[in-house]
């Protein structure tokens, strides 16, 4: 029998001694999981389909990961604010997000199949079909996503945890067992994809029928309130590397699938570091604003945004020095040519997973707006430099224009932090700060 050194249980426990602690080791088990799915997802499509017919999935993925995100309008993600906030009346507000849920999937199909049509050619029959298949993935989609935030809110984050992670363990469970029986086309790892998300939805709305059905009747936030705080922060919680793909879409629509196909296994290895350092966000969002003590709320934003950025700066510098052996070891020597652009996306990935807890730690405070100014503000950079840079450099010149992006998001979001009379890590240093001015 193996005994573990008592100074070591003793650490063990301290990691995982408070729920907050727990919840934050939770969220990178189950990003490091996400990460293996996308592994798995990444090279049976790479494998299985070529760079060509890569770079198609890739695009037909794109499209209702984007729709979903912006067609929220980030009322989600506000849902969990509210929630947070007054756990008793959950019920209340699920119910009136019913009917807008709804007109959210039907509207989002109908636009997600003109901007297919513009992005691929549709005379393939196999093309037709794997993208209607994929749009249909957007209404379940959407339930799954209003599921976990509410479950957010409420901070059970083992349940969060489980299923955030549940499309894409699936998806990865569907792609591998269509490779090895040698049937991994293009209809049907879109079919996988769908089918993901059709069961994950069905699961999710089960677990939280489950957990708000005794919550209270209590009367919560008008849907103005919701709408408002939702809008507030939309672009702040979807950035283009992480939800609105901008850089996806650029090369999707302006460049060959084949650079695509090669984009997003450079685009890969960014997925760990970001999803870390969502899931530090999604930890302390919720556990901010359930605070009644503004000052021990900005102790526990500081505390959060030491963490991501400590593990994130790791994680992305790690995976840079390597990726020369990691790159052609997963998936192939064909993609040996993403090796450029991989290095200098987690360059920019570094500073999209410092800015993400800082939005999300702000909103918690109920700042939404910073994070939204600070996206905006990374766009005055973003599109010029995505003009200038991808016709001379290609996929490089994408990297790039993202990686000054992100370095620009994050010294606006410190900037707004500062204006508003905090600094971000002054609290986790033990440097008192200044108490905050009215909210944004």
């Amino acid at each position: 029998m193996i005994r573990i050194p008592s100074r070591l249980r003793l650490w063990g426990r301290g990691i995982v001694s408070t729920p907050a602690r727990r919840a934050t080791v939770q969220g990178f088990v189950a990003s490091f999981a996400i990460q293996v799915a996308l592994v798995v997802t990444g090279v049976v499509a790479a494998r299985a389909l070529g760079v060509h017919a890569r770079g198609e999935l890739a695009f037909l993925l794109l499209v209702p990961t984007v729709l979903t995100t912006l067609g929220g309008a980030g009322i989600p993600v506000a849902l969990a604010y509210f929630v947070a906030r007054k756990p008793a009346s959950a019920t209340s507000m699920i119910r009136m997000l019913l009917p807008v849920g709804i007109a959210q999937a039907v509207a989002l199909a109908a636009i997600g199949m003109g901007i297919v049509t513009l992005g691929l050619d549709l005379t393939a029959q196999e093309v037709t079909i794997a993208a209607v298949i994929t749009l249909l993935s957007i209404p379940p989609r959407l339930l799954h996503v209003y599921g976990v935030r509410a479950l957010q809110g409420r901070r059970r984050f083992l349940a969060f945890n489980v299923l955030r992670s549940l499309p894409t363990a699936g998806y990865a469970a569907g792609a591998l067992i269509l490779f090895m029986a040698g049937h991994a086309t293009l209809v049907a790892l879109a079919i996988a994809w769908t089918a993901s998300f059709a069961v994950s939805g069905a699961i999710t709305c089960y677990v939280s029928f489950r957990e708000f059905r005794d919550s209270g009747t209590a009367q919560g936030p008008k849907l103005g309130a919701l709408v408002r705080f939702g809008l507030k922060g939309a672009l702040g919680w979807s950035s283009p590397v992480q939800a609105l793909r901008i850089d996806q879409t650029v090369i999707g629509l302006f460049l060959a699938p084949a650079a695509l196909g090669l984009y997003v296994v450079a685009q890969a290895f960014t997925n760990l570091p970001r999803f870390i350092s969502s899931s530090v966000g999604a930890v302390a969002y919720p556990n901010i604003a359930a605070r009644e003590d503004r000052q021990q709320a900005r102790r526990t934003l500081g505390r959060f945004v030491l963490l991501g950025a400590v593990v994130s700066g790791l994680l992305t510098g790690s995976l840079a020095i390597f990726a020369g052996w990691l790159v052609p070891f997963f998936f192939g020597a064909d993609f040996v040519g993403a090796v450029p652009t991989t290095r200098i996306l987690l360059l920019g990935t570094f500073f999209w997973c410092v800015r993400i807890v800082l939005a999300d730690g702000a909103s918690g405070l109920g700042l939404p707006g910073l994070g939204t100014v600070a996206e905006v503000s990374s766009w005055a950079i973003l599109l010029p430099a995505l003009a200038l840079l991808t016709p001379p450099w290609g996929i490089e010149g994408v990297a790039a224009a993202l990686a000054l992006s992100a370095a620009t998001s994050l010294v606006v979001m410190v900037a707004g932090l500062m204006m508003k009379g905090m600094t971000p890590l002054a609290p986790a240093l033990g440097r008192p700060a200044p108490p905050p001015t009215a909210g944004a």
